[in-house]
């Protein structure tokens, strides 16, 4: 998903990944993963470097979430069955990048899915789709 987001939202690409020519974006992925370890008390306790390797093996072997393809949104969507995997994954790569792609802040957004979650936020929320009004016109 940072991937994506760097590209679409940045008009950049990520070193080490598919999006700037590499045949799979392994490189960007152990790098993520790096950072994620510096992190205290991100991973959980039994995360081992074996862990890392059999995290990057599945990536790499496994096409539903493959490092060797683009993960856009709604593939993420629809693997997981949930709209909000997306979300979860840009805020989980805020934490270990200490940013987001396009420089938006997800606070307000967490609040409000551990609110969702926590039975205290809005019980519905809704995504309008708003092109189709537009087709045809300038």
């Amino acid at each position: 998903m940072r991937q994506e987001d760097v590209y679409n939202l940045e008009g950049d690409t990520m070193r080490g990944t598919i999006y700037n020519q590499e045949p799979t974006s392994e490189p960007a992925f152990r790098s993520f993963l790096r950072k994620a370890k510096t992190i205290p008390s991100f991973l959980p306790p039994w995360w081992t470097d074996e862990k890392t390797e059999e995290c990057v093996r599945f990536g790499l072997r496994d096409h539903s979430f493959s490092l060797a393809a683009a993960q856009e949104k709604s593939d993420i969507q629809e693997k997981w069955a949930d709209n909000q995997m997306p979300m979860k994954l840009r805020m989980l790569g805020e934490k270990v990048y200490g940013n987001t792609p396009g420089g938006t802040k997800s606070g307000a957004m967490l609040g409000m899915m551990m609110g969702m979650e926590g039975g205290t936020g809005p019980a519905h929320t809704t995504n309008l789709d708003m092109r189709g009004l537009f087709r045809g016109t300038r």
